[in-house]
């Protein structure tokens, strides 16, 4: 879906009420909740899924902050 029509959904998102917006969400989370019911999952899907999660932290300083923690 290109960036115009996401832009198009939103502008007439906007023009719902707040109630018709809460059910437009339900609406979209049941679907999307339905359709991974329906699909085997497979841990392969999960692949690249936090990359760049770790990419600004300095990994070393993060563990040594952490049992830091623990020794409290």
């Amino acid at each position: 879906m290109s960036s115009s029509a996401i832009q198009k959904i939103s502008d007439e998102i906007e023009n719902l009420s707040e109630h018709e917006q809460l059910l437009l969400v339900n609406i979209i989370i049941e679907r999307i909740i339905s359709r991974k019911e329906s699909k085997n999952l497979d841990i392969g899907d999960l692949r690249n899924t936090g990359k760049g999660t770790w990419s600004k932290e300095n990994i070393k300083g993060y563990i040594n902050n952490e049992r830091d923690q623990w020794e409290r």
